[in-house]
């Protein structure tokens, strides 16, 4: 799916966030490990929205994965955040291929750091305060052309 810059500058300017909350945290600490053990700290994340009333709800699921030898999970961390945001247009699939992948991720990702530095610090993992986030800009096409994710 691609969107116009103009049409997704459009939606953006007329968003407004009202609040994020931290809804969920499941932390996984039982296992009993040597720092030099972690191999890998593995992330995922998965953003979705609902539509509402006045706007929309969007949640920016992260779940971290401590991975040592031969890919034995040590530890797990799950994190939701839910952003109120208020808008005269609906969100749709095609702004939030974008938005989700961008500007949510940009506004939970301070949380996120902040939480999870504090978990791993309190169950004796090693110090993993997590990288600053980049995320790049969209593409630049031809006119009329939408943005397209950077590989």
């Amino acid at each position: 799916m691609t969107m116009s810059t103009e049409s997704f500058n459009e939606f953006m300017g007329g968003l407004n966030l009202g609040l994020i909350r931290t809804i969920r945290v499941d932390h996984r600490a039982g296992e009993e490990f040597r720092h030099a053990d972690v191999k890998q700290l593995k992330l995922d994340y998965n953003p979705s929205y609902v539509n509402t009333e006045d706007g929309f709800l969007a949640e920016a699921t992260y779940t971290l994965k401590l991975v040592g030898p031969r890919r034995k999970i040590l530890g797990r961390t799950v994190i939701v955040f839910r952003a109120y945001y208020t808008t005269s247009q609906p969100m749709t699939d095609e702004i939030f291929e974008i938005f989700g992948n961008r500007s949510l991720k940009v506004q939970t990702w301070p949380y996120l750091r902040e939480i999870f530095q504090n978990l791993s610090w309190r169950s004796n993992w090693p110090p993993a305060s997590l990288p600053i986030l980049k995320v790049g800009l969209p593409e630049q096409s031809a006119p009329g052309d939408g943005p397209e994710r950077q590989k």
